[in-house]
């Protein structure tokens, strides 16, 4: 996760240090994102299925 965590935080528009991956729940094979940006107040948040 954190490999990915890099390539997610060296996009331009994300705020350096604001990305968080993590398991939704353990084996489930679904990742929450959430990173803050310099666009938007709110962080944008993502669900990733491993599986598709």
């Amino acid at each position: 996760m954190m490999q990915m965590t890099l390539l997610i935080e060296d996009d331009e528009r994300i705020t350096p240090g604001t990305v968080s991956v993590t398991e939704e729940t353990p084996l489930s094979g679904r990742l929450l994102i959430s990173a803050h940006t310099e666009d938007f107040f709110e962080p944008l948040t993502f669900t990733v299925s491993l599986d598709d």
